[in-house]
């Protein structure tokens, strides 16, 4: 959507004002700045916000600049019509939404002179409540809320994040919370000292009665469009989902109403809930249904994924689901609807396998004009195009979303296929590159596949009618043959693809080596190895030394020197090897060896020195052990005995903070700590039990601590009590406790990746068959969820990867350089194509990240090893993979 310039309009305005002195106007891609002559930046304090619609925006802008400009205020507003139809869409984040215009005050007098007077210049005019403020009046757009003005106060958290702080007048530091509720600091004072006291939050768990009808005892969700509840209807006597559309957010009024409407045609056929009442409250929309007793179609195949060894759900129900959900799509059609945004959250399975289709406020009559929805990886590419606003509802978009869920159906897997730049290549090479991967060791998908590729054809006219799926699923269809492994070559073209692109995003010049990564409203340190350069140093310095590319040497001691200055600029020194910056000084130590450049070494080390070894978490990613393995390794390099001492501190800390407990041996995290780790007990590796217990393996070895030792290895036989086995496959959950702590992963982070990782190492030392056997059934599990995971090292591919490599190495085993290449392809499998190079892309819509943790470098770090061995990344390993073993050339 384009939309409307308001930037131009507004230049016109300063530009007509009777003072002679030039306003500043700075115009970014999201909001544009209007500074007074002068302007001198608080750090914080009350701040105002005007909301407004798309259609009301201009008016709004129009009336409320007339107001700042005589009052001479600073302000930032969205600069288009396309931006504000952003801030009020339904998805937007509830925090932010609806701040269509930001204004900084000079100070309170100045706020309040400003409240009323934008109050009265936009009385009338639409917009929505900003739900982190409190409103001026009833009904105002004007709302105001306490929080810094420059977003430049901010303080790196020990978590490895900076953080925008607020200081309070004793001095000491908070953070600038923006919650999607009015929350102001408590000791800052009311800007307007008369406004009447705030009713106190209605009590947690407290029944709501809606419109006098509906009682409300559960919020399923909560978004900027509404909530949606469980209550309890107490005119029928049922139980009742509760759907809210909040006015001024988008159409989603207009469309809570049209779902309502939908519900009335389908739920009589068996296809969806029955609509149970209509009716506004507080000038609030609601849509209650009647609660169908299932689980979304997504929930119900991960559920189903998690049951098996294989992580699919079992081939009978594959095909009986498929066949339903195809009938359910020929029944909505024959109805006189096109459901427009069918994808696995929208379908309820019900216990019998019968489906219904939900949240239907998008579906519409065939051909009817209807806004652009798009749900990534389900939307036809006809109808998910870069400004395309509105399209006539299709049953061939039907088809394609309906192909999407069944491959989901048989992979858990969601098809998302981003734009990419190359014109040769067609979106059905795409799809059937992803087919035909998937399809290796998937016997539904082996089934489903030629219907699959047939309803997801690029072409509408070229999709499979519902008829002919029926027939294929009937008389089965022309096996395909599947994709086994990442050939040699296409591994080398991946690897020198993301290398070359990770060197042309590089921007010394800038704050963040490569674009920086932000969570909610933190920003990763650009220094580190989780979110920042650290990591991507490493694998650059590995590239150079194995393939001997002058290109990739320049783009090195570019990194190292960026390196070197962001290590020496932030004063607080993390001791984590990956949140911290432990990881980082021996990344750099290294590259500064391989550069030769003796002054970046010795910087280096003395910097390592300063790492701070007493600290209250113990980990390997953010704490003591990670700030060990760096020390024992920089020791091992240097001979330096300072090096050793610390490394034998951090071992003996480690082991004097063992928590046993009967059988159990525990690193808890203290619950006032920092970090959003504290009050958690890890099994896994990066931050729990594994990790810690690897550190303590290799100091017991290289450092002479029997003691060390033998607790690495009680921990290893503790990890094998604690393995959850499915078929050949075992898993571990994140730790003792219920909830989140007790979900069972296969990943580096938590579970069987990074636990396989220690007992293979510890097997090696210790030779006891039992580790190696569970490392064998570790590894099974990350072959097996390759399709259930991203591509990343943290929770993905690239970390489960390098375990598969570790037993080749340890081994000697070509079959796990083979299910490495399985990984690989999977990897390949969803490419995009940018400036002729393959680089892959990030989770669904998250921005892409360059780092070796969440982004390309670790995927990178995973092929270059595969390719050509080598030792692990960031592993206190004296062993290393040597290739050839048995090298995987076969592609198909």
């Amino acid at each position: 959507m384009r939309g409307e310039d308001l930037v131009g309009p507004l230049r016109s305005l300063l530009e007509q004002a009777a003072s002679p002195e030039r306003w500043a106007l700075r115009a970014e891609s999201f909001w544009c700045y209007a500074e007074p002559p002068g302007y001198a930046w608080r750090l914080q304090g009350w701040k105002l916000h005007v909301s407004a619609t798309v259609t009301s925006a201009p008016k709004v802008l129009e009336n409320a600049a007339r107001v700042l400009v005589a009052r001479r205020a600073c302000f930032k507003f969205a600069r288009g019509t396309a931006q504000v139809a952003e801030l009020t869409s339904m998805r937007y984040p509830r925090a932010g939404g609806g701040k269509f215009i930001t204004v900084y005050p000079d100070g309170d007098r100045h706020f309040r002179e400003l409240i009323e007077e934008l109050h009265q210049a936009t009385e009338g005019l639409a917009g929505p409540a900003i739900l982190s403020d409190r409103p001026y009046l009833p009904g105002s757009l004007v709302h105001y809320r306490y929080g810094g003005f420059t977003g430049t106060v901010t303080r790196l958290d020990d978590d490895g994040f900076y953080v925008p702080m607020l200081v309070a007048p004793d001095g000491s530091w908070v953070d600038d919370r923006r919650q999607a509720w009015f929350s102001p600091p408590g000791w800052a004072p009311p800007p307007l000292p008369g406004a009447p006291p705030l009713k106190p939050p209605q009590e947690h768990g407290r029944p709501v009665l809606i419109a006098g009808r509906f009682r409300v005892h559960e919020a399923i969700r909560h978004s900027h469009r509404g909530g949606v509840y469980r209550a309890d209807d107490e005119e029928s006597g049922r139980m009742v989902i509760l759907k809210e559309a909040r006015p001024h957010v988008a159409d989603a009024r207009t469309w809570l109403r049209n779902e309502a409407d939908m519900l009335e045609v389908l739920a009589p056929l068996g296809l969806a809930p029955h609509r149970m009442a209509l009716l506004d409250y507080q000038d609030h929309l609601f849509l209650a249904q009647e609660e169908i007793p299932g689980v979304s179609l997504r929930q119900w195949v991960e559920d189903r994924s998690r049951e098996t060894a294989e992580r699919r759900p079992a081939l009978p129900d594959v095909l009986t689901l498929a066949r339903h959900l195809v009938d359910a799509v020929a029944g909505v059609h024959a109805a006189g609807v096109v459901l427009r945004d069918l994808n696995p959250g929208n379908v309820v399975v019900l216990p019998d396998l019968t489906l219904r289709f939900v949240d239907l406020e998008f579906a519409a009559r065939p051909d009817e004009p209807a806004p652009q929805v798009v749900t990534f990886g389900y939307t036809a590419p006809e109808q998910s195009g870069q400004g395309t606003t509105v399209l006539p509802a299709s049953r061939a978009g039907d088809l394609y979303g309906l192909g999407a869920c069944l491959l989901f159906l048989c992979t858990a897997h969601h098809p998302v296929l981003p734009a990419e730049d190359d014109p040769a290549r067609t979106p059905d090479e795409r799809m059937g590159l992803l087919v035909h991967t998937a399809m290796h060791g998937n016997p539904a998908l082996q089934r489903l596949a030629p219907a699959v590729l047939g309803l997801t054809a690029a072409e509408p006219a070229a999709r499979w009618s519902l008829d002919r799926v029926r027939a294929s699923f009937a008389n089965g269809s022309r096996p395909l043959a599947p994709v086994t492994v990442l050939a040699v070559d296409e591994q080398e073209n991946l690897l020198l693809g993301l290398l070359d692109h990770i060197v042309e995003r590089m921007d010394p010049g800038a704050r963040h080596l490569w674009p920086p990564v932000v969570h909610e409203n933190r920003t990763g340190d650009p220094g580190n190895v989780h979110t920042g350069a650290g990591g991507v140093v490493a694998v650059l310095d590995r590239a150079v030394r194995v393939l001997g590319d002058e290109r990739l040497r320049a783009a090195l001691s570019t990194a190292a020197s960026w390196l070197d200055e962001e290590l020496r600029r932030e004063r607080r020194v993390l001791p984590g090897l990956f949140f911290g910056r432990s990881g980082s000084a021996w990344a750099l130590y290294e590259a500064a060896r391989t550069l030769g450049d003796d002054g970046l070494a010795e910087r280096t080390l003395s910097y390592a020195k300063r790492v701070p070894l007493r600290w209250p978490v113990p980990d390997y990613t953010h704490g003591t052990a990670g700030a060990g393995v760096a020390q024992l390794a920089l020791w091992r390099a240097t001979g330096d005995e300072e090096f050793r001492r610390r490394a034998e501190f951090c071992a003996q800390t480690l082991v004097d903070g063992c928590d046993r407990r009967g059988e159990h041996l525990l690193w808890p995290v203290p619950d006032d700590v920092g970090a959003r780790l504290g009050s958690l007990t890890h099994y896994g590796f990066a931050h729990g039990v594994a990790g810690i217990a690897t550190f303590l393996l290799a100091a017991g070895e290289a450092l002479a601590m029997p003691r060390c030792t033998e607790l690495a290895v009680d921990c290893g036989h503790m990890l094998c009590d604690l393995a959850q086995p499915l078929g050949d496959t075992v898993r571990w959950p994140v730790g003792p406790a219920e909830g989140p702590q007790g979900q069972v992963t296969a990943w580096w982070c938590n579970g069987s990746g990074g636990i396989g990782a220690f007992l293979a190492r510890l097997w090696r030392a210790s030779g006891e068959v039992r580790f190696r056997d569970v490392a064998v059934q570790a590894a099974a599990a990350v072959r097996n969820e390759r399709w259930l995971v991203s591509h990343i090292h943290c929770h993905g591919n690239a970390g489960n990867g390098e375990l598969l490599l570790d037993l080749a190495a340890l081994l000697g085993d070509e079959r796990y350089l083979a299910w490495a290449a399985e990984l690989a392809a999977c990897v390949h499998s969803g490419h995009v194509r940018e400036n002729g190079r393959k680089i892959i892309p990030p989770e669904v819509t998250s921005q892409l990240c360059y780092s070796y943790n969440l982004g390309l470098a670790g995927i990178a770090g995973f092929l270059l090893r595969l390719r050509y061995g080598g030792r692990r990344w960031f592993m206190p390993d004296e062993f290393s993979l040597d290739l050839p073993l048995n090298p995987v050339n076969e592609g198909r």
